[in-house]
């Protein structure tokens, strides 16, 4: 592997953040209290700590965990599969909270603008970093306006009060859920880690001190963001709204707090996001396949997470049941691999 100059990291938490996590980390708040945010942050923390001794090598010449190429191509069709579900569904959620567009109409709606905007960006390449800086600058503003925007209309005081006497339960974690979030959100994020690490290495380069700094940098930004989005859904936890998806509950509060115009601004930034992050992840999956055979892969699966989109929305299946499905799945695999693989090694020492 060549030694190249670094990338900016700035890159590395754009493939990171995603709207997405708002309504996971918000769908959290709701199953196990108002320290799931912080929780979760102390996960992903100690996940990154657990992961450096494999990931050590992406400062040498030779990749982090050497996956063979079927199962690190199975792998991270998971992983994107499940980014792309996450998002169809959340672009759906976002047309029919705010514009009241019918929600299988969303999906196709948007299935069909990302394949044109894939189009048009496969003949102009060029423009992808800069959209991953718009991507990066839009959910960072998101993460600093929405939080205050919503607590200006609600009032800090009020939240505390309601959550007090009206959702007793949602200060009061019960312990034992706490630790089932631990044990999956570890074991998902320490997985997930060891299947970046080749990315890892473009943004941390070859010198050991600097590129563990750099990591840990993207590390802490990322839990800022995740501790900020955590905040809002305690605001909508005490608004008592009926709704027919827990994942449609942060958008009909942000309706009912905001002015028709201020809502569809944020419906409009939310929904933009979601597009970017379906796009940039069609061609981070691409640039991971080595086979040219397998280049139409990525289209494959935004047609069959479309349709699972449509299938779970109406199974009800919730964004957060998604993700823990599929990261389990990804774990599973990397699990079993690296069993067999010390198991081997314990062969060849006898």
């Amino acid at each position: 592997m060549k030694t190249l100059k670094p990338l900016n990291v700035t890159y590395l938490i754009s493939n990171w953040i995603s709207i997405s996590m708002i309504f996971l980390i918000g769908e959290a708040v709701i199953r196990f209290g108002v320290f799931a945010g912080i929780v979760i942050v102390c996960t992903f923390l100690l996940a990154f700590c657990a992961a450096l001794p494999f990931l050590k090598p992406i400062f040498s010449n030779s990749p982090p965990v050497r996956i063979q190429k079927w199962l690190k191509g199975l792998l991270l069709a998971i992983w994107f599969l499940e980014i792309f579900i996450l998002h169809f569904v959340i672009s759906g959620l976002l047309l029919q909270a705010f514009f009241d567009l019918h929600y299988t109409v969303s999906i196709f709606f948007t299935v069909a603008i990302t394949f044109g905007v894939i189009i048009f960006l496969s003949k102009i390449r060029m423009l992808i970093f800069a959209l991953k800086n718009t991507k990066f600058i839009l959910i960072s503003s998101l993460a600093i306006f929405l939080p205050t925007y919503i607590y200006l209309q609600k009032g800090l005081e009020s939240v505390y009060h309601d959550l007090l006497h009206y959702h007793p339960s949602i200060l009061h974690n019960d312990q034992k859920d706490l630790w089932l979030l631990i044990a999956i959100a570890f074991l998902i994020f320490f997985t997930k880690f060891l299947l970046q690490g080749e990315l890892l290495a473009k943004y941390a380069g070859t010198t050991f001190n600097k590129g563990i700094r750099k990591l840990f940098v993207a590390v802490f930004i990322y839990s800022t963001f995740i501790l900020a989005f955590s905040t809002m859904m305690v605001v909508a936890i005490t608004q008592n709204l009926e709704v027919n998806h827990v994942n449609e509950l942060l958008l009909y509060m942000i309706r009912k707090l905001s002015t028709p115009n201020v809502s569809h601004l944020i419906g409009i930034v939310l929904y933009i996001c979601t597009l970017l992050t379906l796009v940039l992840s069609f061609f981070l999956f691409e640039d991971e396949l080595d086979h040219r055979r397998l280049l139409r892969i990525p289209q494959t699966l935004i047609l069959i997470a479309a349709g699972c989109a449509i299938v779970f929305y109406h199974q009800e299946l919730t964004l957060l049941n998604i993700y823990s499905f599929s990261g389990i799945l990804i774990s599973g695999f990397i699990l079993l691999f690296l069993f067999f693989r010390m198991s081997k090694n314990i062969k060849k020492m006898k």
